[in-house]
C-alpha cells in the first residue's frame, strides 16, 4: 500500500512490478521511460492517475480498479493489457502531438502521435460512467475490445481501418477472419459492433457508423449455416444487392443487372430479341425503353402486353425493381448522411 506516488523524469531499464498494489494518493508517471515491461496488475488507485511515461516494451494494467479520474497520454511502444479492469468515474486515453527541435519541422503540421500503436487489450471493462470516458487520437486498429460495452463513450479521431477488410472496422474480425474461426466470435463480436456503433451515432461520426454497421450484419450474417451464409437468407440478399444499404454502387450496379435481364426476358417473351441458342439474345431500342419503363413503378411496361407465366415472371422483375430502387434510395441516404 502507498499513500502517494510520483515518477518524474525516470528511466528505468529492468522491468518494473507494481502489481498488487493499493494507491491511497494520487499517482503520477510523468517524463521518463519504461525500457521493459512494466506490471501494474490487480492494482487499486483510490484518488487520480495520471500516466504520461513512455512505455517502449509492454504494460500490463488488467484487473486494475480505478475509483477516480485516470489519464493515459503516454506512447507506448509495446501492447497494452487493461483486461479486466473496472474505472469508476472519468477516463481520458489522449494522444496529441511530437514534439521537435525548432526548424526540423513545420510547427503548422507537426506530426501526430497516435496510443496504443502496438496494439491494446480493451475487454471485458466495466466503464461505470461511459458518458466520462474518452479516446481522442487513439490508434485501436489492433485493439481486442470484446466483452466491452462502449455505448455512450466518446471516440474522436480513432484509427480503425483494417486492410483485410477494406473499411474500419474491429480487430478481431480482422484476426479471425485470417484464422477462418469467425463463426465461434459471432455473437460476442456483432454485440461489440453494435454498441460502438451506437457511441459513434451518438459522437455524429455516421461514416464510422456506417462501417461498424456492415460489421455487425457481416458478423450476423457469419452466424448462420454455411447454405444460408451464402446463399438463400434475406442477409445474404441485402448483402448482395446493396452491401447493407452503405453502397450506392453496388446497388446501382444491381438495378441495371435487374434492367437487363429484363429486357432479355422481354426479348424472349415477344420473340422481338431472341434467336436460336446459337445466335443469343440482343436488346434493340424498343426493348431498351421497355427495361427502363420498369423503374416507372405506377405504369406499366411500354409495348405489348405479356401473358400466362410471361406475365407472372414480368410482376416479378416489377417487384425485384422496386426493391432495389428502394435500397438505392437508403444507400444514397446513407452516403449523404456519411458526408
Amino acid at each position: 500500500m502507498a499513500q502517494r506516488l510520483e515518477l518524474r523524469q525516470c528511466t528505468f531499464r529492468q522491468p518494473v512490478d507494481f502489481g498488487d498494489s493499493t494507491f491511497t494518493g494520487p499517482v503520477v508517471f510523468e517524463g521518463g521511460a519504461f525500457e521493459s515491461r512494466l506490471t501494474l496488475s490487480r492494482s487499486v488507485f483510490k484518488l487520480d492517475l495520471r500516466f504520461s511515461t513512455t512505455c517502449r516494451s509492454a504494460a500490463d494494467f488488467d484487473d486494475c480498479v480505478f475509483e477516480k479520474r485516470c489519464k493515459f497520454l503516454s506512447e507506448f511502444h509495446g501492447v497494452v493489457n487493461f483486461n479486466g479492469s473496472t474505472f469508476h468515474e472519468a477516463a481520458e486515453f489522449v494522444g496529441g502531438w511530437m514534439h521537435s527541435s525548432p526548424g526540423t519541422l513545420s510547427q503548422r503540421d507537426p506530426p501526430a502521435r497516435y496510443v496504443f500503436n502496438d496494439g491494446v487489450h480493451l475487454q471485458l471493462i466495466d466503464f461505470r460512467r461511459p458518458e466520462r470516458v474518452q479516446f481522442r487520437m487513439v490508434d485501436l486498429s489492433r485493439a481486442f475490445t470484446l466483452d466491452t460495452d462502449f455505448r455512450k463513450v466518446r471516440f474522436y479521431d480513432i484509427k480503425w481501418y483494417q486492410p483485410i477488410l477494406r473499411r474500419r472496422g474491429l480487430y478481431v474480425e480482422a484476426w479471425a477472419k485470417e484464422g477462418m474461426v469467425l463463426q465461434r466470435f459471432g455473437p460476442m463480436l456483432e454485440a461489440n459492433y453494435r454498441n460502438i456503433r451506437s457511441a459513434l451515432e451518438e459522437n455524429k461520426d455516421f461514416r464510422g457508423a456506417t462501417d461498424f454497421y456492415v460489421g455487425e450484419m457481416e458478423a450476423r450474417r457469419r452466424q448462420l449455416p454455411l447454405s444460408r451464409r451464402y446463399l438463400l437468407s434475406i442477409e445474404w440478399v441485402y448483402w448482395l444487392l446493396s452491401l447493407y444499404g452503405a453502397s450506392p454502387l453496388r446497388a446501382s450496379g444491381a438495378l441495371v443487372g435487374v434492367l437487363v435481364l429484363y429486357g432479355m426476358f422481354s426479348g424472349c417473351a415477344l420473340g422481338t430479341g431472341c434467336y436460336s441458342l446459337s445466335g443469343g439474345c440482343h436488346l434493340d431500342s424498343d426493348l431498351v425503353v421497355r427495361s427502363l419503363s420498369l423503374v416507372e413503378i405506377s405504369k406499366a411496361p411500354s409495348g405489348p402486353e405479356l401473358h400466362g407465366w410471361w406475365r407472372f415472371g414480368e410482376i416479378v422483375f416489377r417487384i425485384f425493381a422496386v426493391i432495389q430502387i428502394a435500397l438505392l434510395a437508403l444507400a444514397l441516404r446513407n452516403r449523404i448522411k456519411r458526408t
